[in-house]
């Protein structure tokens, strides 16, 4: 048997779930013969599928004992957090237990080499504006101490030219006052508010869009400038998703065969 892919997620709902149908579909036509299967590591998000009536989403728990059960002795398990952050460990201690062995696909900015490729993917989409066009791109972020990920792409960003191109989040630094302070002076008239987020879901329509005075386009407008919002997560993005199969085959790559 061919080795099993678990992607796990955090979960969403509505449109968002879109991206994931996107991400399977490349994952699909990148690794032919091995099962694909998606988990919902929000016990929340699985409660609001049950609810509604939606079509039900197992936890990466009782993914990896289905697989178990039909005989399969090895799984990859490939995360989508964008960090190895406070999700993703709590994904590592919940699987810890599995029954069957698994190797675990990393998150979207793990080493040097995806730093690198999310910064000119980002780049890419910055420079395709106006010049007086800047364009913000606009994470979770998180008290982990992986909150640095988020300076560093400003910097590598800078590094490449992109200097229309921002970098804030929505807890912690670099947050909106930040942002504002770099916008300042710059000549720019416009923002493009783009989601540095897997799918653009609750915290786009909440938090960036939405309509409280402390919304990151409230702020914007208050300050002057002129916004135009993405609803669009990165994961809809086909670099990204090249970027997620690059870690599934590396995963896979530690299996000491891709057949079991």
């Amino acid at each position: 048997m061919n080795i099993p892919i678990v992607m796990t997620a955090f979960g969403t709902r509505g449109p968002a779930r879109a991206t994931y149908d996107h991400l399977d579909g490349h994952l699909r036509a990148a690794f032919p013969g091995h099962p694909l299967h998606w988990a919902y590591s929000s016990r929340m998000v699985r409660h609001l599928n049950r609810r509604s009536g939606a079509a039900p989403v197992p936890g990466p728990q009782e993914v990896l004992g289905e697989l178990a059960a039909r005989g399969h002795r090895w799984a990859v398990l490939q995360s989508t957090h964008l960090l190895c952050g406070h999700e993703f460990h709590r994904l590592l201690t919940a699987t810890r237990k599995a029954p069957l062995r698994i190797s675990i696909g990393l998150p979207l900015l793990t080493d040097p080499v995806d730093f690198d490729a999310l910064a000119r993917i980002l780049a890419d989409i910055a420079t395709a504006t106006a010049p007086e066009t800047a364009t913000v791109f606009v994470g979770h972020g998180t008290d982990h101490p992986t909150w640095m990920a988020y300076p560093l792409l400003q910097g590598l960003l800078r590094q490449i030219g992109a200097r229309h191109a921002h970098i804030g989040v929505l807890e912690g630094r670099p947050g909106i006052a930040d942002v504002l302070s770099a916008l300042s002076g710059t000549g720019v008239r416009k923002v493009r508010l783009f989601p540095l987020l897997l799918v653009a879901g609750n915290h786009f329509h909440q938090d960036l869009i939405g309509t409280d005075p402390e919304s990151w386009q409230s702020r914007l407008q208050s300050a002057g400038l002129a916004v135009e919002a993405v609803d669009q997560g990165i994961g809809l993005l086909p670099r990204v998703a090249d970027l997620f199969c690059r870690h599934v085959r590396e995963a896979l790559d530690v299996i000491p065969s891709s057949r079991e």
